[in-house]
C-alpha cells in the first residue's frame, strides 16, 4: 500500500474524528492496520485509534462507502469483518437515500416499503441530544449508552471539494426497530420537496415555507417490519419529538410535506389511544375536469397498494373520507384488495376494484370505481 495513500486516510479519519461533534479533537494515537476488497469491489482501510494514550483501542475505517466508527473496541481477531459490517451499513445507508431522492418506486407488492422522511430545517444546525431528551419526555423512549455509542457522523470524503456532505446520525433500537437519523446541512436537491409541498391542499403556505429551508434530517424506521402498525406508530412519535425543535420547518414524507404542527396532533391521537393512519398517508385531492382524483401515497409502507378514485363527480371531502376508510380497514384488519374484486360500501352498494399504472403516482395502484347507491 503507497504511503501516501495510507496517510492521506490517517488524516481523513483524524479530521472526521475531530469533529465536536464526535471526539473533539483529534486522536490520540492512529495507526493503519490493513487494507481489503469486498465482493462489490469496494476497499476499506481499517485503522485503530486511541482517545487518549490509556484507553482502548478503537475501530475506525475509510472505505470507498464513506469515513466511519462506531465506536467499538478494536479486535485484531475481527477486524476485517466488524469493518465490513461498517461498510456494508455506510453503502446500504447511501442506498437508500439515493433511491429516496431518486423518487424509485419499484413495482414490489408483497414487499413492506418501511417509513421514510425528512425533517426540513430552517438553518444548518440540529441539536441531537435535546432530540434524545424530547424522545424520552414524550414517549418514555431512552436509548442505552450502547445503543448511543452507535450515534456517529458520516462524512462523504470523496474528491468533490466544497460539495462534501456533512452528516452526523443517530442510529438506535426500539424494541425490534431500528431507528436510524441522519443530518444533511443541506436542502433536499433539486427542489423536490418544494414540488411535493405544492400538494399540500391543507397548508397554503407550504411551497414558500419550504423553499426556506436549509438542511434536514432524514429518518428512517429499519427492520423486519414484522408488525408496521408499531413500526408507523414509531416513526410519528420520532418525527413528532424531532419537532419540537424551533428551526423545523416542515416534515417531507409521503409525497408532501406537512406542517410541524399536524405531528403534534398525531401526538395527540396516540395519546388517546387512537392509530395516527394520517401522518403515514397521505390523502391527495386534484381537481379534473370530469370531477376530482382522489389517491393515497403511503401504503406501500405496510405491504400495499396505494388507491385512487378517478374523475369522480363527488364531494372531495366525501370521496378522501372514504378512501381513509379503506385505508385505515386494509392496515388494521391487515387485508389485501385484489384486482377484479369489489369492495362493499354498504350491504347492496359495492364497488368495483382494478389495478394497473397510477394515474396520479407512480407504480401500480388499485382504482375503486367509487359511485353513490
Amino acid at each position: 500500500m503507497d504511503e501516501q495513500r495510507i496517510q492521506d486516510a490517517k488524516d481523513q479519519l483524524a479530521e472526521w474524528r475531530s469533529d465536536p461533534r464526535e471526539l473533539g479533537e483529534k486522536p490520540a494515537k492512529l495507526e493503519y492496520v490493513k487494507t481489503f476488497t469486498d465482493e462489490e469491489d469496494f476497499e476499506c482501510m481499517i485503522f485503530k485509534f486511541k482517545k487518549t494514550p490509556f484507553s482502548k483501542w478503537m475501530l475506525g475505517i475509510v472505505s470507498d462507502a464513506g469515513v466511519f466508527s462506531e465506536m467499538q473496541e478494536y479486535n485484531d481477531a475481527t477486524a476485517e469483518k466488524d469493518a465490513s459490517e461498517c461498510m456494508e451499513w455506510l453503502k446500504k445507508y447511501w442506498k437508500d437515500l439515493a433511491a429516496r431522492q431518486a423518487g424509485e418506486n419499484e413495482d414490489d407488492e408483497n414487499r413492506i416499503k418501511g417509513f421514510l422522511g425528512f425533517i426540513l430545517l430552517s438553518d444548518k444546525t440540529w441539536d441531537k441530544e435535546r432530540f434524545m431528551q424530547d424522545l424520552k419526555n414524550d414517549w418514555g423512549i431512552e436509548p442505552d449508552e450502547e445503543e448511543q455509542g452507535e450515534n456517529e457522523e458520516q462524512e462523504d470524503e470523496e474528491e468533490q471539494g466544497d460539495d462534501n456532505l456533512d452528516i452526523d446520525t443517530a442510529i438506535f433500537d426500539v424494541g425490534s426497530a431500528r431507528v436510524v437519523l441522519g443530518y444533511v446541512d443541506r436542502p433536499i436537491p433539486d427542489g423536490e420537496a418544494e414540488q411535493n409541498a405544492a400538494m399540500n391542499y391543507t397548508w397554503k403556505e407550504a411551497v414558500e415555507v419550504t423553499r426556506t429551508h436549509q438542511a434536514n434530517v432524514l429518518v428512517s424506521i429499519l427492520g423486519e417490519h414484522e408488525n408496521p402498525m408499531e413500526d408507523g406508530e414509531l416513526f410519528v412519535k420520532v418525527v413528532a419529538s424531532l419537532c419540537r425543535q424551533e428551526n423545523v420547518i416542515g416534515v417531507y414524507a409521503n409525497g408532501v410535506v406537512y406542517q410541524p404542527a399536524f405531528y403534534f396532533a398525531m401526538k395527540e391521537m396516540i395519546d388517546e389511544g387512537m392509530f395516527p393512519l394520517m401522518g403515514l398517508v397521505w390523502f391527495g385531492i386534484i381537481r379534473t375536469e370530469k370531477g376530482f382524483n382522489v389517491y393515497t401515497i403511503g401504503m406501500n409502507s405496510f405491504g400495499k397498494d396505494d388507491m385512487e378514485i378517478l374523475d369522480c363527480d363527488e364531494d372531495p371531502n366525501e370521496l378522501r373520507d372514504f378512501l381513509m376508510s379503506m385505508a385505515a380497514y386494509c392496515i388494521e384488519e391487515d387485508v389485501v384488495l385484489r384486482d377484479g374484486e369489489s369492495i362493499g360500501v354498504s350491504a347492496e352498494h359495492r364497488c368495483q376494484i382494478s389495478r394497473s399504472e397510477g394515474v396520479c403516482i407512480d407504480g401500480m395502484t388499485l382504482k375503486i370505481a367509487y359511485h353513490k347507491e
